[in-house]
């Protein structure tokens, strides 16, 4: 008989070598998962970009190169964290490239942006337009008073000339003034 059958075996689960070995592997596995879920999700993507090109990012169409943290970083980064990173890097302030010639409502975006400019223009085109009627309104206004400041001015002439003449008529009020 050997001496390796003749000795019990201790239970590999419940030593101290084991439980550290357990806890690394169980970590190599997570990062394995993480790793392996990543690379389903560029796969995924990319099924979808060949699916419906005219629905996927300009940067994935023409695979242009843009800035991610590199997978290890990723790893340790708790999830919440990740996520809102994620979506705050995803919003786009403008209609996606691809969509513009494919997406009913991109095409009803354009639209309607279009027409907002065309209103704001229309606009600016009417309050143009109401500052020169006012302009030309206060001008012709000026021009009124004017004209009438001027015939009041000659009737005030004329009535002071009548004066003078009457009063050069008679003789004795030019004595007594």
């Amino acid at each position: 008989m050997l001496l390796s059958q003749s000795t019990p075996k201790p239970n590999p689960y419940y030593t101290r070598t084991n439980f550290t070995q357990l806890v690394t592997e169980n970590e190599t596995l997570k990062n394995e998962i993480e790793l392996l879920k990543a690379q389903f999700t560029a796969t995924k993507e990319e099924l979808e970009t060949y699916k419906n090109p005219g629905t996927s990012s300009l940067h994935s169409v023409l695979r242009y190169n843009f800035l991610r943290a590199p997978q290890a970083m990723t790893l340790n980064i708790p999830s919440e964290i990740q996520q809102e990173l994620d979506l705050s890097s995803k919003k786009r302030k403008t209609l996606p490239f691809a969509q513009l010639l494919t997406n009913n409502e991109s095409w009803q975006k354009l639209k309607e942006a279009n027409e907002e400019a065309e209103k704001k223009l229309e606009e600016a085109k009417q309050k143009k337009k109401l500052a020169v009627q006012k302009k030309i309104k206060r001008q012709h206004n000026l021009e009124q008073k004017k004209e009438e400041h001027e015939r009041k001015k000659r009737e005030r002439e004329e009535r002071q000339s009548k004066t003078q003449k009457k009063n050069e008529r008679i003789p004795s009020y030019n004595k007594t003034h």
